[in-house]
């Protein structure tokens, strides 16, 4: 091969290698041009993004309290206190219902609350189970936010005890009735 013809040949590789290169850069700007796409979709800043792993892990709160007896402000033990995420518009539910018992002095504690919105009932044979409310005559359950990490103490909750009928069953003659039919 001559100098001429080395020459062409050392242009014609340098050629391919330059249009390697360019196509290459062209598919990195149209690789990096569709993250930060979606990115901007997903409303997520390109910084962001590369670090976000301790951002979806909120730190869990926590909801403590107490069940009393609505008449005579006792406590309740082994009460049964549940604690129900909920919804609304727009809001999306990601935490599971819990629930738990009520020890001796009637207090309650759930420690692992994921962040948001929560009903919180309670409820004990012989009494009518009860929702927190803070009203004094509130018939509907409120509903409770907890933050990250945060714990929301003071939530009682006081129940009404049951109605109980008592009596004789008598017949037509008001006589106590014996078994079987009236």
């Amino acid at each position: 091969m001559d100098s001429r013809q080395s020459e062409g040949y050392n242009r014609a590789v340098f050629i391919t290698y330059r249009n390697r290169m360019i196509t290459s850069a062209k598919f990195a700007k149209l690789g990096i041009a569709i993250f930060l796409a979606a990115c901007a979709t997903i409303g997520v800043h390109p910084s962001a993004a590369q670090n976000n792993s301790s951002a979806t892990q909120q730190q869990p709160g926590q909801i403590t309290g107490h069940v009393y007896r609505a008449d005579n402000n006792e406590p309740i033990p082994r009460a049964m206190v549940s604690l129900n995420p909920t919804g609304g518009r727009g809001v999306t539910v990601t935490a599971s219902p819990q629930s738990t018992r009520t020890d001796a002095t009637g207090a309650y504690t759930f420690t692992t609350v994921t962040p948001g919105n929560y009903i919180l009932g309670a409820q004990h044979s012989c009494l009518i189970n009860g929702f927190f409310t803070r009203t004094v005559n509130g018939n509907s359950p409120e509903t409770l936010t907890v933050a990250a990490g945060e714990t929301v103490s003071k939530i009682d909750i006081r129940l009404l005890a049951a109605a109980v009928i008592s009596g004789t069953v008598l017949d037509v003659g008001c006589f106590a009735h014996q078994g079987g039919r009236a």
